[in-house]
């Protein structure tokens, strides 16, 4: 159904009229199109990347393919794309009853290298990835799903991403209801459908590195070993002049030489040029320095040097943490992408599942005593959000008649009143008999003095003056049984 004919539809139901603006028949298209602009774009079918660096070196991706297997960039570009593949993922279901079937695609198709080719969009701007269909009973699932290699593919003027088909000049239009390629971008806009990607934004990096690592290896050539001076006789031969010199570079490669008794060898330390040497460390430390800042937003996770400190270094793993987040919203948008087509092609309804990432925080001291610092305010937690800070199951949580479902007692300090019930409670379980001798009014006040002060000789002292005429092993029995009924209350009051 066309819009006109949507329009007509809904007057003739709800009988509203619509009043469009007069003598506007583009009303329901596009004008501003690269297609309609005057100039040169308007006479192109295939889009030419815009990227500067890439026009400059007319290499296209391989470029870029190049540059992301330099040190730095390599190392910048693991860790920017393991903060992702790190991250804990689940697919939340709307219907149970589609459960076992995504789980089962789940099992079929490795989710974390789909990742991993996600997330190559945000380097090279732009990453089609192929979906290869197959049916499984009477179902059609993903059976493959290939990262393809960009210079493959082109955008076209209407921004649709085309197959550079042989025998094709237009390409072949890979349209999304096709159901067949994904294409994440990065940075993608209507005048640049390629995207933005970082490794360009290193490009010079790299190459002033590979200058200053050149020109550092010659310095340290020319100056980093000694001179070896060789003299030889005034009078003496081009001939054997020349061997003098051949005699030199080849102790230079192998430090021995045969020489006549009438030459003589000097060794002379180049001094003076260690300043000299750290401006070249200092040179390529700056652009190693850009490259994280290109890549990951910061340095410190990546290069610590002489100014790191915990709090800076906080601040730059935050920022690190906000640019894998935005990978991330990338994986989820595609990923939800691809479970939509999943749905569609075999249920139709509108249950599809969300594909999700979260971050399992463990629960922290800090948290536990920040909520037992409310409960004791007076605030009253739900049992929702006890499962979800501190990661319990359903079953794992008992709600009680409480007022707050019993769940303050968990944070709620033990007083010593608690702690003496306890002892009561533990004492009920002895027999009078077995009391008899050790439990009075006058030998209980010894036990929680005990419990409090944990000092052996004053309880003896006490119980000394209680019963100045008890025996001495009887006594030591006595307070051997106060000495475990205290370290009972001792516990107890924990």
């Amino acid at each position: 159904m066309n819009i006109f004919n949507f329009f007509k539809n809904s007057k003739k139901k709800d009988s509203k009229n619509i009043y469009l603006p007069k003598n506007n028949n583009n009303f329901f298209e596009d004008v501003a199109t690269i297609n309609n602009t005057e100039g040169f774009y308007g006479f192109l079918k295939r889009l030419p990347n815009p990227d500067p660096i890439l026009r400059a070196t007319r290499k296209g991706i391989e470029c870029l393919r190049s540059i992301e297997q330099t040190g730095q960039v390599a190392t910048c570009v693991s860790s920017r794309n393991a903060g992702v593949t790190s991250l804990n993922w689940r697919i939340v279901q709307k219907n149970d009853k589609y459960k076992e079937f995504y789980d089962d695609i789940c099992k079929h198709i490795d989710i974390y290298d789909v990742i991993s080719s996600i997330i190559k969009a945000p380097a090279y701007g732009y990453q089609p990835i192929e979906i290869v269909w197959a049916k499984s009973g009477a179902n059609v699932i993903p059976d493959k799903i290939i990262a393809k290699p960009q210079e493959w593919f082109f955008f076209n003027a209407k921004n649709e991403l085309c197959f550079k088909q042989k025998g094709k000049a237009d390409g072949l239009v890979l349209r999304p209801e096709e159901k067949k390629f994904l294409c994440p971008t990065s940075g993608a806009s209507y005048l640049n459908p390629y995207g933005i990607p970082y490794l360009s934004r290193c490009f010079w990096d790299v190459a002033f590195i590979k200058g200053g690592v050149e020109f550092w290896t010659k310095f340290n050539e020319k100056y980093g070993m000694p001179y070896l001076i060789g003299k030889y006789e005034e009078g003496s031969s081009d001939e054997k002049i020349q061997d003098l010199l051949q005699m030199l570079n080849n102790m230079v490669q192998d430090a021995v030489a045969v020489i006549p008794d009438n030459s003589t060898f000097e060794i002379k330390e180049a001094s003076g040029k260690t300043g000299s040497a750290d401006i070249y460390e200092k040179y390529i430390r700056m652009f190693e320095q850009n490259i994280s800042k290109n890549i990951l937003g910061q340095t410190l996770t990546t290069d610590i040097g002489s100014s790191g400190s915990y709090a800076a270094g906080k601040v730059h793993a935050a920022v690190r943490a906000d640019i894998v987040a935005s990978d991330a919203r990338i994986v989820e948008k595609e990923i939800n992408k691809l479970l939509c087509w999943v749905h569609e092609l075999n249920f139709g309804d509108s249950d599809v599942p969300v594909f999700e990432f979260w971050e399992d925080r463990g629960v922290g001291k800090d948290i536990a005593d920040r909520d037992r610092v409310l409960v004791e305010s007076g605030v009253k937690f739900s049992k929702k959000y006890f499962l979800k800070t501190y990661n319990f199951e359903d079953e794992d949580i008992e709600v009680s008649d409480s007022d707050n479902g019993g769940l303050e007692d968990n944070f709620a300090e033990k007083t010593d009143d608690d702690g003496f019930q306890a002892i009561d409670e533990i004492v009920d379980t002895f027999s009078d008999e077995d009391l008899e001798d050790i439990i009075s009014d006058k030998i209980s006040p010894i036990i929680k003095d005990f419990a409090k002060n944990k000092n052996p000789g004053e309880a003896m002292e006490r119980l000394s003056e209680i019963f100045p005429k008890m025996d001495s092993d009887k006594l030591e029995k006595t307070l051997t049984k106060c000495l475990f009924f205290a370290d009972l209350l001792g516990r107890a009051s924990k």
